[in-house]
């Protein structure tokens, strides 16, 4: 037994690293959708602007791959999320291949490597699929070029040679036009080389480096050809990745640039290495639903019973110290966390050099990606100099399952954010049949799960109302403190995105509320905004100028794109709600009294308690005040909501009938 798991260690290790990454990443795949930058493909299909012209402003060669990619997998998330998962289980298998190049007696000790850098906790990107699914293809491509030039090193046929030199070379490229700010890999490879040269047989150590310099040289003039195109040839027009724009500071200040490279250099350190086992888990936990919580403690039993019956019973088989004292003088652990620290020091200096740097909110975690081969030979490294057996499986049991934990976790939360961007979505279809021509819609989400940019907002809407390819006539904006003052003083404002062009005029925004994921999407009428007592104060501010009439009335019912978007959601409260207001909107009150009616027969009720005012105001219209009380004494006793309705009612200003303001204000403003 113990023989024939020895001669199927390797695949053993594989399948081990391939199930660990699925009970990491994949119980909550099929939820998952677009987030932030994934909106790209969108805005391209829409506008008529192509990915690579899009990205022709910073990484042309990334628009290149974005291109084909979307081409094979097109628009559905789950494809994008399987890819990107396929990439992380490629690259980790290569990064096995690579370290039993190296190290071909330490087995269980790489495999640990592998599986730190697959669940590491550190980087929270992966759901994002369709925009680090690039970074996933960079990273990838370059654990192949150094498992490459390892194999050109250790080849003895001249055949290999030749052909890992080429493979390494071409794939050493691409990369770098892909993702410029993973060239610090290219120290790695040198990092490495050097390990495999001067561990050789040979005491000449001038011939030692004359062997590393010209078995470098190839992956140098690549390397070296590639900066001299990004800093003499390319110009690019994005100043974040324009690296005469970044080095400035450097130029203009040098003693104070290079002190904070190293200060900022060493705090992404700390945080890469030591801070990302705790504030992530942290941070994905502290909301948490108690069930989200259970299954994630399951998966990490789960996770960690499968590592640990690795680490003890396969470890015997494949000859290793696992089950044995480690003794002071052991070399393998001393080396990999020497190797280990400094390769996320170079991996994470080109990222501190573009002026960011490792930090656990904003999305700035990202930046860790290209640093997890050296976090995990640093901190694998640092578990096997632990003199006892039973002290080093209890650490790998704690790292396992806090990676798991969080990671599981942390998806939840991109779970939860993209079914409040289907809401959205879904409940707009049921209200809004179609939007004038240079509508700036700007809708306010829940805390937590707001937009970045515009195009997230205007990229779905026209896929969904306006299939079509052509110029982008209904734009949006995202509210904010600064955006809220575009709005009070009617500006206009020309916008420029990635070759996408159009007009913003404030004086059209129709400004939209999602004051919780409970409530339904309220499109404020400006004539008589309708507030929610859980309502941002920043939309009671816009509030007043929101533009209604820019929804048309009429139009065909537009669904959005299942591939997207998924099924249409059952007619809950929320249909209902959108439908009524709608027909509100166009004094159609019979209808709102029939939506009502029909709601009360399915024992609908809202969890927003503001969402009656529609249905009350229906009622009442038509005569039914009995009804119209009933609703409106369930509305006065939700103080918190019935002080928001009561403030635009019993201003004047508002286009409520005086009727209707006399009847909330015996009945609910009192």
């Amino acid at each position: 037994m113990i023989e024939q798991l020895r001669k199927r260690e390797l695949w053993v290790s594989i399948i081990l690293i391939a199930v660990v990454a699925a009970v990491t990443f994949l119980p909550l795949v099929s939820q998952l959708g677009y987030y932030h930058d994934d909106w790209h493909v969108i805005a391209s299909q829409e506008s008529g602007i192509s990915l690579l012209r899009m990205f022709s402003v910073d990484r042309p060669g990334l628009g290149v791959v974005y291109t084909v990619t979307y081409k094979i997998l097109g628009e559905n998330p789950l494809y994008w999320n399987l890819f990107t998962f396929a990439l992380k289980v490629a690259g980790a298998i290569l990064l096995l291949f690579l370290l039993r190049l190296i190290w071909p007696q330490r087995k269980v000790e790489t495999s640990l490597v592998v599986l730190i850098f697959v669940v590491y906790p550190g980087f929270l990107q992966e759901p994002s699929a369709n925009t680090f699914s690039n970074q996933f293809i960079a990273y990838t491509a370059a654990i192949f070029s150094i498992l490459a030039t390892v194999v050109f090193l250790k080849a003895k046929s001249s055949l290999v040679k030749y052909i890992s030199l080429i493979l390494g070379v071409l794939s050493g490229v691409f990369y770098l036009f892909i993702y410029e700010y993973m060239i610090g890999l290219e120290v790695v490879r040198v990092l490495l080389m050097g390990y495999v040269i001067f561990r050789s047989p040979s005491t000449d150590t001038k011939k030692r480096w004359r062997t590393l310099l010209l078995n470098w040289l190839p992956y140098l003039i690549g390397a070296g050809g590639f900066l001299y195109w990004r800093i003499f040839v390319f110009s690019g027009s994005r100043q974040t990745t324009d690296i005469g724009t970044l080095f400035q500071t450097y130029q203009t200040q040098p003693l104070q640039g290079l002190l904070s490279l190293a200060v900022d250099t060493l705090k992404s350190f700390v945080n890469s290495v030591v801070v990302a086992w705790g504030l992530p888990l942290y941070n994905a936990t502290l909301s948490a639903q108690y069930s989200d919580l259970a299954i994630s403690a399951v998966l990490a039993v789960v996770g960690v019973g499968l590592v640990l019956g690795y680490v003890v019973v396969l470890g015997r088989a494949a000859h290793t110290e696992t089950e044995v004292e480690v003794p002071q003088n052991d070399h393998w652990a001393r080396d990999a966390m020497w190797l280990g620290a400094l390769i996320t020091l170079v991996t994470l200096v080109p990222v501190v050099l573009s002026g960011r740097d490792v930090e656990f909110d904003g999305g700035f975690d990202r930046y860790t990606l290209q640093s997890t081969v050296g976090i995990g030979l640093l901190v694998a490294g640092a578990i096997f100099a632990v003199p006892k057996t039973i002290w080093r499986n209890s650490v790998i049991a704690i790292l396992v399952a806090l990676s798991i934990i969080t990671q599981y976790n942390n998806t939840t939360y991109y779970r939860d954010y993209w079914n409040v961007q289907k809401n959205l979505w879904w409940q707009t279809t049921w209200r809004v049949p179609s939007l004038k021509d240079g509508t700036v819609i700007m809708p306010l989400l829940p805390a937590n799960y707001r937009f970045g940019e515009d195009f997230e907002i205007w990229a779905p809407w026209n896929r969904i109302y306006r299939p079509q390819v052509g110029p982008i006539k209904v734009v949006s904006e995202v509210l904010n403190n600064d955006t809220a003052r575009e709005v009070i003083v009617d500006d206009y404002q020309d916008r420029n995105f990635r070759f996408i062009t159009y007009g913003k005029s404030f004086s059209m925004a129709l400004i939209a509320s999602m004051p919780t994921v409970d409530s339904c999407v309220h499109y404020i009428d400006g004539s008589q905004p309708q507030y929610s007592g859980d309502e941002d104060p920043l939309i009671m501010v816009v509030g007043p100028y929101s533009q209604i009439d820019q929804i048309s009335l009429t139009g065909s019912t537009a669904n959005p794109p299942e591939d997207i978007f998924g099924a249409e959601p059952a007619h809950d409260w929320c249909y209902y709600y959108e439908k009524a207001d709608l027909a509100r909107q166009g004094q159609d009150w019979q209808q709102v009294v029939a939506l009502g009616d029909e709601a009360a027969q399915l024992g609908l009720t809202p969890k927003d308690t503001s969402e009656w005012l529609p249905f009350i105001e229906g009622y009442f219209m038509v005569g039914d005040t009995d009804r119209a009380k009933a609703l409106a004494k369930i509305l006065e006793k939700d103080t918190s909501a019935s002080d928001w309705i009561c403030m635009p009612i019993v201003n004047s200003a508002t286009s409520y009938t005086t009727e209707f303001k006399s009847f909330m204000t015996h009945n609910v403003c009192r």
